[in-house]
């Protein structure tokens, strides 16, 4: 087991959005463990980020394309085949249980994964932005007191340049 660093550069009970705010939080304290590589052993707080990403992309030179297929790929075929996650803990995809079929584990991760686009694309982004609807109380931000009641999840959605 891989810990995030701890504490957060912005600490749970500083989140706006309780149930969403962990991916962002933990990507913004990356600076964190840049910043403690020399403690001993070297290098080992970017573990935890090292492993992330390893869950998509496991090339360690440059990022996989072309030919060479990115993990992820790898990692959803096999979640889709075996009941097991690779880490032995139960899948955190609502409706799935040990018993769920190959066809099951598909429909309800294609229905997890769109209602995380969806949250980003309504509540996130710019309307028509990358085809998102947008229209969210997020997805334009107007003023100075709307930015600062801003979940952190808006900083890892896609935004237009303009």
């Amino acid at each position: 087991m891989v810990g995030i660093p701890h504490p957060l550069l912005t600490p749970p009970s500083a989140f706006l959005a309780k149930s969403y705010d962990w991916l962002p939080a933990v990507l913004e304290s990356y600076l964190l463990a840049v910043a403690n590589t020399h403690q001993i052993p070297v290098l080992s707080s970017l573990k935890p980020y090292n492993l992330l990403r390893s869950f998509y992309d496991t090339n360690e030179e440059v990022p996989a394309s072309g030919l060479i297929e990115i993990a992820a790929i790898s990692n959803l075929r096999k979640w889709l085949n075996d009941v097991a996650t690779p880490s032995g803990v139960p899948s955190r995809v609502p409706g799935l249980t040990a018993a769920s079929s190959r066809d099951d584990r598909y429909e309800h991760a294609k229905l997890w994964l769109e209602s995380i686009r969806g949250l980003a694309g309504v509540h996130f982004m710019e309307p028509e932005f990358l085809g998102a609807p947008g229209g969210g109380v997020f997805s334009k931000i107007q003023n100075r007191k709307l930015a600062s009641a801003t979940p952190l999840f808006r900083d890892i959605a896609p935004m237009s340049s303009s």
